[in-house]
């Protein structure tokens, strides 16, 4: 959305990269979202948010929408896995919030919902090196007896772009004699050969919290203006129906303060370790959200 916004002549050499296979559309959130302090709606909002926006814009199915990647998410509710579900949604990829050793495992919600999760090993923006290719006989004990390992890389915080090092790298492997076979992919085609182990998985059936406690008891205008916002929309859209007047429903203005709202569920933003101009943005699209729904 913000490169559609500031710089939409990209939008057109993404698409093709998109439609080449080269680029995956892994959101199925609008941004990588707290799982703790959102509602319940909000989370749905950003499945459903998400899945228009990009399947639209790049003219994909929103149903291969369906990985939640999360990776440095600071703790996941134990009702995450019936929400992602809900939406469409049946794996998620993480690396923060579970003690256990488990890499690959099944989460599930109180109601019996689950979906297919991969907990990072290593971390989410490693390089394509020698150490790569090593411990995959470990991982398969840690993943159902799976024999395909994941290795996530890129440059940069989240895991940006690859290097062309780490390309070269990655075809160079795929040469070298007695070492695992080396093959670019995504995270769709990784946990669609994961669900041939899905049986022989661990369960887990709690919350999966969390890391960086402090981050949930600072900031409290922040947290403060994320439930007001959340609770405004509901009441704007309730009386706007009760009102039985279909033009006059403000369609698009409960559309773009929900975005805003969901924009500043970001995890380090809500839970409140961002910096201070970050602040100053969330509050003031938090009093924008009050002054027009009031």
């Amino acid at each position: 959305k913000i490169i559609e916004e500031h710089a939409p002549e990209m939008i057109d050499e993404i698409k093709k990269y998109v439609a080449e296979g080269r680029w995956e559309v892994s959101a199925s959130t609008w941004v990588e979202t707290d799982k703790n302090m959102p509602n319940g709606e909000s989370l749905c909002r950003h499945i459903s948010y998400t899945k228009k926006y990009l399947s639209e814009l790049f003219d994909i199915d929103p149903d291969t929408l369906c990985v939640d990647y999360e990776p440095d998410t600071f703790g996941h509710a134990a009702t995450v896995p019936e929400i992602l579900q809900n939406g469409g949604v049946d794996y998620y990829y993480h690396c923060r919030g579970q003690k256990e050793d488990y890499v690959l495992y099944r989460y599930r919600a109180p109601s019996g919902a689950e979906v297919l999760m991969y907990r990072e090993p290593f971390w989410y923006n490693r390089a394509v090196e020698p150490d790569s290719g090593t411990g995959v006989f470990e991982l398969e004990k840690l993943t159902g007896g799976l024999k395909t390992s994941l290795a996530v890389y890129g440059v940069g915080d989240h895991g940006g772009g690859p290097t062309r090092r780490d390309i070269e790298a990655a075809i160079d492997m795929q040469s070298w004699p007695i070492w695992p076979r080396v093959k670019f992919g995504t995270f769709l085609e990784f946990f669609r050969e994961a669900e041939s182990v899905r049986e022989h998985l661990p369960i887990l059936d709690r919350e999966l919290n969390y890391i960086f406690n402090g981050c949930y008891t600072t900031q409290t205008r922040i947290k403060r203006g994320n439930r007001k916002s959340e609770l405004a929309l509901r009441e704007a859209e309730m009386w706007s129906v009760a009102a039985q007047d279909v033009k006059a429903y403000p369609a698009e203005t409960l559309d773009k303060r929900w975005k805003h709202t969901l924009l500043n569920q970001f995890h380090d933003i809500l839970p409140g370790s961002h910096i201070a101009p970050v602040f100053r943005d969330a509050m003031a699209d938090y009093r924008e959200i009050e002054e027009k729904l009031t």
